[in-house]
């Protein structure tokens, strides 16, 4: 197993769409600002602004060095500006904790419209503090969240014979790897005439929150498919799924996982999904942002300033390595560690060889 670092693993994969390259946190965090702001000071800011979101395009990033656009406005910023170093808590586990400054930059107005808007600064404020104390908030579903029939195992045809899928073949969004949030399973079937057989279950193995080892059995009940089944089994980690043999190969299985309820209902937990051991408001400062705008062909820049809040925040983030992983790679277990709402502690790798 990958040694882990906040909301990424080492070595780094690449980042899903839209997602800050190696920096998984800020993404969530700023879709998460952008959600509780428009959702909740819309109504004040559209009396002095109207027919203008409060948040219309996120950044990761300063925005005097990022690509800065005035359409984009009113926008948010984020980007990390610095640690205060890395402090060993365990042998296999470190704390660090960094500054990161968020910046909610507005449009341009005339400076009857500017009087008016200055006092917004603090409803922004504290809806941002309001947000990061609940954590969460009805507006704010992740996407690792929602159901995805297809979150275990990409689309596979039936076959004739038994199959088991595991490790890399396990190659849907979550596959084989612990879940943020623990899910129950589903099963996929295409229509195909005649394809499945009733006779024997699909079976799933993992592990709960409670990190104890369990087994679901799912029982397909159409030979000619098109259903979707869920389990009942709350799973934490789904290590392996055995399909037994099928009628015929023109069917088609997909493996997934049904919706987080809790988070459907009040909102994901952010601190959960951007895997940050605390995410805390420490001051806020309105500060006018000066942006250089480059001049025409021939021409000079020019500095043009805009109304801004600046943010700073101070996260927690913890660095596990697997220790043993790296000292016997070839001749170990491999455990994770969940607390009891099954979100991940840690990720263990035990010799087997008798020297531990």
């Amino acid at each position: 197993m990958p040694d882990r670092y906040g909301a990424i693993a080492i070595p780094i994969p690449a980042p899903l769409a839209g997602e800050a390259a190696a920096d998984r946190a800020l993404s969530l965090t700023l879709s998460f600002f952008m959600a509780v702001l428009n959702a909740h000071a819309q109504t004040a800011w559209s009396s002095v602004a109207p027919g203008v979101p409060v948040v219309r395009a996120v950044s990761h990033g300063n925005p005097k060095s990022h690509g800065f656009n005035e359409k984009d406005l009113p926008a948010l910023y984020l980007w990390r500006t610095g640690s205060h170093g890395l402090e060993q808590w365990a042998e296999d586990l470190a704390v660090e904790e960094t500054t990161w400054t968020l910046l909610w930059v507005m449009q341009p107005a005339q400076q009857k419209h500017q009087r008016l808007r200055d006092t917004f600064v603090n409803g922004v404020v504290k809806v941002l503090r309001r947000a990061l104390f609940t954590g969460r908030d009805a507006v704010w579903v992740a996407d690792a969240d929602l159901a995805d029939a297809d979150a275990l195992k990409r689309s596979v045809p039936t076959a004739t014979t038994p199959r088991a899928y595991q490790g890399a073949e396990l190659d849907g969004a979550a596959g084989g790897a612990p879940l943020v949030s623990p899910r129950r399973v589903t099963v996929s079937s295409a229509a195909a005439t005649g394809a499945y057989s009733t006779a024997g279950p699909i079976v799933f193995t993992g592990l709960t929150p409670a990190g104890v080892l369990v087994t679901e059995s799912v029982s397909l009940t159409a030979t000619n498919g098109g259903e979707l089944l869920e389990g009942l089994v709350v799973f934490a980690r789904v290590t392996r799924v055995d399909v037994p043999a099928q009628l015929l190969t023109t069917g088609a299985f997909q493996f997934g996982l049904t919706a987080d309820v809790d988070a459907v209902a009040d909102g994901s937990l952010l601190l959960r999904h951007a895997a940050l051991m605390r995410l805390r408001f420490e001051k806020w400062t309105a500060k006018p942002l000066a942006i250089e705008i480059p001049g025409a062909e021939g021409e000079r820049s020019i500095i043009k300033t805009y109304e801004a809040i600046e943010v700073e925040l101070s996260a927690q983030e913890e660095f596990s390595e697997d220790l043993a992983e790296a000292y016997y790679p070839h001749e170990a277990t491999d455990i994770d560690i969940t607390r009891g709402d099954g979100t991940l502690v840690e990720q263990a790798h035990f010799p087997d060889n008798g020297d531990a």
